[in-house]
């Protein structure tokens, strides 16, 4: 379609953000699912009010990155820390633990499910929306709780098991065998590159962009580096979320990272808003 449709549907988009944002907020539903609503109702199953969500899905992506982003910036690499434990253990637990329910419960019942699409089926169910339940946690502000600090860790291993789960789906098809492994490794050792190499060069960039004084670089160095981290780690296989949240957290080791928040803020609540309402259509 055209620009004007491009354009018209965006209109409508925001225009339903502003107008659901006051009764969402009196009925004391979360924004989130306001929007989500709004979606549903403007959508394609709806008043088909706009005629192509995936225009709505471009800035959809854009508006997930940004959220991502600015958690990252909420939180440290101190902070991070806290939650290895349950990276490395409540993840694991259960993201394995709902594959294996999934699995048997399929197996039993009288679907004719086999193996491999029952362990694809429980693939699917074990993984969640980061974005979404992150922005839940935000606004009942319980980020930095024990229970967001968990939930956090589960979250971060799902967007890392997405990896192995893509290279397992081919395999369990019947049409590869286990022979990503060493593109596996190639892209674990690019991310730890990436990390370590943005660990000690961000800081330095983020506090030669605000001694510059430039107000406007602020900006555009937050949202270069929000999305091009989520392109690398995309180009990777791994969760483009994953890679804007990392960018975030390695941004927040500076001592101006506040400034950085107080800029990009205004951006953070609009192409959320976005995102959840195109998951409503």
């Amino acid at each position: 379609m055209g620009t004007g449709s491009f354009l018209q549907d965006l209109v409508v988009t925001l225009t339903a953000a502003l107008l659901v944002l006051l009764p969402s907020r009196r009925l004391r539903l979360p924004s989130a699912v306001g929007f989500m609503l709004t979606g549903i109702l403007i959508g394609p199953g709806g008043f088909r009010l706009v005629s192509d969500p995936h225009h709505v899905e471009i800035l959809a992506d854009i508006g997930v990155a940004v959220l991502l982003f600015m958690i990252g910036l909420e939180f440290s690499l101190a902070r991070l820390k806290e939650i290895w434990r349950a990276f490395l253990i409540a993840g694991p637990l259960q993201v394995v633990g709902t594959i294996t329910a999934i699995a048997a419960l399929l197996l039993l019942l009288p679907v004719g499910a086999t193996l491999p699409k029952a362990i694809f089926a429980g693939m699917l169910i074990a993984l969640s929306s980061t974005a979404m339940i992150l922005r839940l946690l935000g606004e009942r502000g319980e980020t930095h709780a024990p229970q967001g600090r968990l939930l956090l860790g589960i979250l971060l291993f799902q967007d890392v098991a997405i990896v192995p789960m893509l290279i397992a789906v081919p395999i369990l098809a019947g049409t590869s065998r286990l022979a990503m492994g060493p593109g596996l490794l190639l892209g674990v050792g690019a991310i730890v590159a990436l990390f370590l190499l943005a660990r000690y060069g961000m800081p330095r960039l983020v506090n030669a962009v605000i001694r510059s004084g430039v107000r406007e670089l602020y900006v555009m160095m937050a949202v270069a580096v929000c999305l091009g981290a989520s392109l690398v780690t995309g180009a990777l296989g791994l969760s483009p979320a994953l890679g804007a949240f990392l960018g975030g957290l390695l941004v927040s080791e500076s001592e101006y990272s506040h400034q950085v928040v107080a800029e990009i803020l205004p951006f953070r609540d609009l192409f959320s808003s976005v995102f959840f309402i195109s998951i409503g259509m």
